[in-house]
Parts: structure tokens; C-alpha cells; sequence
């Protein structure tokens, strides 16, 4: 690799119910089990186009991520139709299966995980029975609709340690020789997101204590748009 990689992913503005999935491919390094460059996001509709064949999962292959927000309707929705959804609205199953077809090596979510206000309850009714197949490999990040419960205790308590300390809700880690960062948006939770803040102070540390020339961010909403 010669020149740094850095990577930005938010959801902000997203439809209900993952509108759509990036994908991320990462090509091999010399060593084998090291991710050497990312393709960019390539968004993909849940439907009306042919699923991907799925990633064979060997050392030497392409490896994958995959990002969706917005991403499972409240069970109380009229489209939610049992889980199975409508022709417009409710496509948790469909981006679901369109996820597990690429048989990525992470997903993250951004945001917004669980209409409308993200209860363990609703969790467990919508987000469970269609991305829950995803949950071991996910690394989340939060958005307004989680925090509609108070401290989004909906939301850590489904994802638990993969979620982060719970009050604070970002957190980093390692693929590769990729450092991802999951940041929290929703600023007046966590004591603000400007210079100073302790999300500012920590992500400053993280990026200092791991300085890899790749490095991808996410989070739920856009600069300048958080709620």
C-alpha cells in the first residue's frame, strides 16, 4: 500500500428499513489475511436487481464489509406485515438476505437500527427475526430513533459489548490492517460531539494510539445534521 486510505459512512437521510446497502470490498496484501485498499461504497437497492453471487470466505479472497441504517420497521408499522413488509416500505428481510448473500467479514450498521423508538421489545419482534441473523458479525452504531428510549438501553442491551460503554456508545477496532471507528452522532447524549467534547478527545487518542495508513469512520448522521 502507499498512500494512506481514510473512509467516511453515515446514514443520515436514509428511507425506513435499510433503503440501502454499501458495500465495501477490500483486495489482499501481500499477507494473505491483510486488507490492502477499499474499492469505495457501492450502494445497492434491496430490489429490482439480481442478488450478488456470495464471497467465498478463504484467505486469498476479496474481503467484505457491509453498511446499512435505517434498518428494521417498528412492528406497530402497517407495512410491517408480520415482518415480511410491503411492496414500499419494509424491506428488513430483503436487505437482510442481500447481506447474508455476500457473507460479509463485518457489518456495520448506522443508526436508526430499530423504528420508531427502539425497545429491547421491538428489537427483539423486528431487528431479531430478519438482520438478527447478522448479529455476531455486526458492529453498530446508534441513531435519534434509538435514543427515542432513554439511553438508547434498548439498543445496548440488544448488542450489548459489540455496542460499545453505554454511555458513550463509540468505540474502534481492527480488521485487517484496517482501524474502523463507530461514532455517536446524536451529540446531546453524550455531553456534545464539538472541539473539547469527549468524543473530540477520545477519537483524537484512538486515531494517535493506532496509526494505520487505513482507517474507515461511520456514524448515523451527516456533519451538521446531528439531532
Amino acid at each position: 500500500m502507499s498512500a494512506t486510505r481514510r473512509g467516511l459512512v453515515w446514514a443520515g437521510g436514509l428511507a425506513a428499513a435499510a433503503a440501502a446497502v454499501a458495500v465495501i470490498a477490500w483486495t489482499p496484501a501481500a499477507a494473505p489475511d491483510v486488507a490492502a485498499a477499499s474499492t469505495g461504497p457501492v450502494v445497492t437497492p434491496p430490489s429490482g436487481t439480481a442478488r450478488p453471487a456470495p464471497v467465498a470466505r478463504s484467505r486469498s479472497a476479496t474481503r467484505v464489509i457491509a453498511a446499512a441504517g435505517d434498518i428494521a420497521c417498528d412492528p406497530g408499522s402497517g407495512s410491517f406485515g408480520g415482518g415480511r413488509g410491503a411492496t414500499d416500505a419494509c424491506h428488513m428481510r430483503a436487505t437482510a438476505r442481500l447481506v447474508l448473500d455476500l457473507d460479509p467479514a463485518v457489518v456495520l450498521t448506522l443508526g436508526d437500527n430499530q423504528y420508531e423508538n427502539g425497545t429491547l421489545a421491538k428489537f427483539r419482534r423486528s431487528y431479531e427475526q430478519s438482520w438478527g441473523r447478522l448479529r455476531s458479525r455486526t458492529r453498530p452504531a446508534p441513531g435519534n430513533h434509538d435514543y427515542r428510549t432513554a439511553g438508547a438501553a434498548g439498543y445496548f442491551d440488544y448488542f450489548g459489548a459489540a455496542a460499545g460503554p453505554r454511555s458513550t456508545g463509540f468505540y474502534s477496532f481492527d480488521v485487517g490492517a484496517w482501524h474502523l471507528i463507530a461514532l455517536n452522532s446524536e451529540c446531546a447524549h453524550i455531553g456534545g460531539c464539538g472541539k473539547g467534547s469527549l468524543q473530540e478527545r477520545w477519537l483524537r487518542a484512538d486515531l494517535a494510539a493506532h496509526p494505520a495508513r487505513c482507517a474507515l469512520a461511520y456514524w448515523h448522521a451527516g456533519d451538521g445534521t446531528c439531532h
